[in-house]
């Protein structure tokens, strides 16, 4: 019992000992000791609370875009006697900013998964916690593009636009191939794109079920860029390894299962490590969708999306070297893997 505690007429209701790991206690409580233990075990299902915090991550970052890597300045912050969060407390920060330490499974092969993507099963958890319930979708599933070329009586001609819509178009990006430009000016939370795959597929069965689509799909899926990053790959699994995004299929039980999809138009819109835009797969719809994430955009701005890789991952999986910006850029020359 503290001294004040006489003080202020506070009576005591019980003491009890807790022993949490390797964290033992002297509790002075005027509360249940259950109650205490529930606390300290953390009792709430683990699921539940991963999906909050990445709620909770996605709304920060919504509000807070991430600062370039030059403007970041570390500090030690205290919090009680022998703890503090962050900080350089032993003068080796330097060495440590030299390692990209992933745990395994973090970067799928297929996945384009970022701060600024993610796949939604509108589960049980929807719109309670950190999280806010999913807006409608307000657009029909967008067509087909176009193929990038197309024959004339004497010659083949590289088209100058493959899509648009009322707010943006694909077309020749002056630094990465295709992009996507806006079309008018943007808000914040406009969506601008619902889009189906041309087919869904794990990475061993690509071939297969590209070589099972209608002609018009085939050729407009193998008319899309893949960076050939394995020994031996075909140019259907390369196109799938760059571009399919995480999504979920309905399977024979009813459940839906983990199965990333091909999107034509979607596979167009360029990195940045601050992008533009977000995107979420709905399961529901079983669509992808395309929201703006900036407060505004100007007609004419490129729009970008998040690959969510570390750098090195988007030179050695995608094939270039991120000039954003906003990341520590990649030197393959200092790379180990060299």
């Amino acid at each position: 019992m503290a001294r004040d505690d006489f003080f202020v007429d506070f009576q005591v209701r019980t003491k009890f000992h807790t022993d949490t790991y390797s964290l033992y206690a002297v509790l002075d409580l005027a509360v249940e000791a259950k109650m205490a233990n529930n606390i300290l075990s953390l009792s709430k299902p683990l699921e539940r609370i991963k999906i909050e915090l990445l709620e909770f991550q996605a709304f920060i970052d919504s509000i807070l875009p991430p600062l370039p890597y030059s403007q970041i300045t570390w500090k030690t912050v205290y919090i009680a006697q022998g703890i503090v969060v962050d900080g350089d407390d032993n003068g080796d920060d330097d060495d440590d900013d030299e390692d990209y330490e992933l745990e395994e499974g973090y970067y799928e092969d297929w996945s384009q998964s970022s701060s600024a993507s993610s796949v939604t099963s509108e589960g049980p958890y929807q719109g309670h916690g950190f999280g806010k319930l999913e807006s409608p979708i307000l657009l029909q599933p967008a067509e087909l593009p176009l193929l990038t070329t197309y024959k004339n009586a004497k010659d083949t001609k590289e088209r100058l636009s493959i899509f648009s819509n009322e707010f943006f178009e694909v077309r020749k990006s002056p630094t990465a191939g295709w992009g996507a430009f806006a079309s008018k000016k943007l808000y914040k939370g406009d969506q601008i794109l619902v889009e189906k795959a041309l087919y869904h597929a794990i990475y061993a069965d690509v071939t297969t079920s590209v070589g099972s689509l209608p002609e018009k799909e085939r050729l407009i899926a193998n008319n899309m860029f893949g960076h050939k990053g394995r020994d031996g790959e075909t140019h259907e699994e390369a196109v799938w390894n760059t571009n399919a995004f995480a999504a979920y299929v309905p399977s024979k039980s009813g459940n839906k299962r983990n199965m990333p999809g091909l999107f034509a138009v979607a596979g167009r819109f360029n990195h940045s490590c601050l992008p533009k835009i977000d995107y979420k797969y709905r399961a529901s719809h079983e669509s992808l969708v395309f929201t703006v994430r900036d407060w505004v955009i100007e007609e004419g701005e490129e729009l970008t999306i998040s690959y969510g890789q570390d750098p090195s991952v988007l030179y050695y999986k995608y094939g270039f070297i991120c000039e954003c910006g906003h990341c520590r850029r990649f030197d393959p020359r200092k790379s180990e893997w060299s």
